[in-house]
């Protein structure tokens, strides 16, 4: 079986698992479906005792993508609100991610059609800080939009 660290270890290095393991360690009988793109479907996965994001890629020859955006999280550690990563598939386009839940900003705004200008101001002010965290890491995030903000509604309004 798999080592597995927890991200929040100080010594987080030992994530990779292969495709068995993978999917022993995520308990897949409630999964659900989140949504899929061009190279990746994600399902909400019970792992470790906690929700979490399972990114499955749809061919092989999507690994090198795989493994670049691992390395990348493995590094950001959560900065900006970047999920953490749990663990990497060596051998398949696999990787366990945390769950942030939420809406995108996308529907958010589509589903909020009077939305005050000060709510949109914190909005705005919170992904520019969550995008400075990240530029403070060495990386510029590449694929900004509306449906990869995500925006969780907490008591003093939106998040």
């Amino acid at each position: 079986m798999a080592r597995y660290s927890s991200p929040e270890d100080k010594d987080f290095q030992d994530y990779f698992v292969t495709y068995d393991e993978l999917f022993d360690l995520c308990e897949l009988e409630n999964r659900k479906r989140l949504g899929s793109g061009a190279s990746a479907t994600a399902y909400k996965v019970f792992f470790n005792g906690k929700y979490a994001c399972l990114k499955l890629g749809k061919c092989l020859e999507d690994q090198w993508a795989f493994d670049d955006e691992s390395n990348i999280l493995a590094e950001l550690k959560g900065a900006g609100g970047a999920p953490l990563l749990y663990c990497v598939c060596n051998n398949f386009p696999a990787m366990v991610i945390s769950y942030r839940g939420g809406t995108s900003l996308y529907n958010f705004c589509r589903y909020n059609d009077n939305l005050s200008l000060q709510t949109l101001m914190r909005i705005f002010v919170e992904v520019a800080k969550d995008l400075e965290e990240i530029h403070n890491c060495g990386y510029i995030h590449n694929d900004l939009k509306s449906d990869n903000v995500l925006i969780r509604e907490v008591d003093e309004g939106v998040l």
